[in-house]
């Protein structure tokens, strides 16, 4: 048997009376048979392989660990889908904040996954833009409309990808404030767990898919005690009841109300055993849960200082003393630095008194400086004979990170420095 010009298999006919042979008739409908045959177990084979394959895209697409950081520890579950395609991550953003993504599309096959992975490595950039969760899925909804409209020249697959569904939430989460940010586009939304007991769905509302042309999304936002628990799910993990309207699944919402104290990775198991026939749940089950955890006072200190030059100074003596406590005094050069240079920039292009904040996280030492002005600063590269414009070269020279976010008040500029390099 030959299908595509390759062998697939070799069939024998046999007759059991002695003497007998085949007649045309017979010969026709054995190769008839043999042909059809071949052709099936070619399309078994190429389903096989294309199912194959997507499911490790879609594996691939998870990160392997996060990034050591305060805001929350996690723990998940993920069944890879054979139709459709599925994602998740956790992603550390500035501030020693955190954002939490979910993604799914009806789009079949690796066209789906290879989908969704452009879909993260968008939500990567914009999360590094440090924008509104609401905005983000508005220009993730541009995204997944410029991908139906460029399609491969294949008219079945862009009549696929046309048709297709792409539901997300969106989420970041403060551990300064305890303050949950999301936005949601089709998907379901998470169930909270507080300390005392209390479970309820976070209170947001549900947009449309992404690649409908809402992109008029609304966010909402929480104060979490810390020690909740937050966990989201993909609608493989709920009924289509739940996703309509907008509350999580009994099974979900009842081991949820044991989980203060104990370890995340029991909890999951104790949720996955409570959902009804997960034997046979389909692919595409995902389950993530993510406590919170609040920056203690020692770790975080802020300032207010007038729109004064001579204030500089003692901003640089105030992050001095507070380095000195920290045990963070091989710091302390670049970090003064820093401080005097976004200090300087702020008094002198902004109106209004200046935030300076420095947050302890982890081997991360975090400096931000808020003003009223939204006008982000300009990066520039000073040539020999200037007298100016080198000292935000020299901050991006000597920090891990830095960037700016913008906020209803103005906007911070902020540096990530690694302390155990400068130690």
């Amino acid at each position: 048997m030959t299908a595509r010009e390759g062998v697939v298999g070799i069939v024998t006919f046999y007759r059991l009376r002695p003497g007998s042979s085949f007649s045309a008739f017979d010969s026709l409908t054995a190769g008839e048979l043999a042909s059809r045959t071949a052709l099936a177990i070619d399309n078994a084979r190429r389903y096989v392989r294309e199912r194959t394959m997507a499911r490790t895209l879609q594996r691939r697409l998870l990160r392997r660990r996060t990034a050591e950081q305060s805001a929350v520890t996690t723990s998940h579950y993920f069944a890879p889908a054979s139709a459709g395609a599925h994602w998740f991550d956790v992603i550390p953003v500035s501030g020693a904040r955190v954002a939490f993504v979910l993604a799914e599309t009806t789009e079949t096959g690796l066209s789906g996954a290879a989908s969704v992975g452009r879909l993260g490595a968008a939500v990567h950039t914009l999360a590094s833009l440090d924008l509104s969760p609401e905005e983000v899925l508005a220009r993730l909804d541009t995204l997944v409309t410029q991908m139906a409209d460029t399609g491969d020249g294949d008219s079945r697959h862009d009549d696929a990808l046309a048709v297709a569904e792409i539901r997300c939430v969106y989420g970041v989460y403060d551990p300064v404030s305890g303050r949950l940010s999301l936005a949601v586009a089709g998907h379901v939304p998470p169930a909270v767990a507080e300390p005392g007991g209390t479970v309820r769905t976070f209170s947001v509302p549900v947009g449309k898919a992404l690649g409908t042309d809402e992109r008029h999304f609304s966010g909402a936002d929480a104060d979490l005690p810390d020690g909740s628990v937050i966990a989201f799910c993909a609608p493989a993990l709920a009924p289509d009841a739940t996703a309509r309207d907008g509350q999580a699944p009994a099974w979900l919402t009842g081991p949820l109300a044991s989980a203060a104290g104990r370890p995340l990775d029991d909890l999951r198991d104790t949720i996955l055993a409570s959902f009804p026939d997960l034997g046979r749940t389909p692919g595409g089950a995902v389950l993530l849960l993510a406590r919170t955890h609040r920056l203690g006072d020692d770790q975080v200190h802020t300032w207010d200082l007038p729109s004064d030059p001579a204030i500089v100074a003692t901003a640089r003596s105030l992050v001095q003393r507070q380095l000195a406590v920290w045990g963070l005094e091989e710091a302390g050069f670049v970090t003064e630095l820093v401080v005097s240079e976004l200090v300087t920039n702020a008094i002198r292009y902004a109106e209004g008194p200046v935030h300076l904040r420095v947050i302890r996280d982890h081997e991360t030492l975090i400096c931000e400086v808020s003003d009223a002005s939204t006008t982000a600063p300009h990066l520039r590269y000073a040539r020999t004979g200037d007298e100016g414009g080198r000292g935000l070269f020299l901050v991006a020279q000597l920090t891990q990170r830095w960037g700016t976010r913008f906020s209803d008040t103005g906007k911070t500029i902020w540096t990530e420095q690694d302390t155990q390099a400068s130690a």
